[in-house]
């Protein structure tokens, strides 16, 4: 769990570094799309993972 949210904050401070340095290129764009699909993914992880422990929880 740790190393997803390790994960996530990366993700994030990647993603904020190349809005920053943003300039239209087309490699940026990219960039950012990438990093949108890799948060996404991680999300879906984490949502998951919570889901499944919440069912496991409920149903000792």
């Amino acid at each position: 769990m740790e190393t997803l949210e390790i994960s996530k904050l990366y993700a994030i401070t990647f993603l904020k570094g190349v809005i920053v340095n943003q300039i239209g290129i087309v490699e940026n764009i990219v960039i950012v799309g990438i990093a949108v699909i890799i948060i996404a993914v991680i999300v879906i992880l984490i949502y998951k993972k919570k889901k499944k422990q919440y069912i496991y929880f409920i149903e000792p």
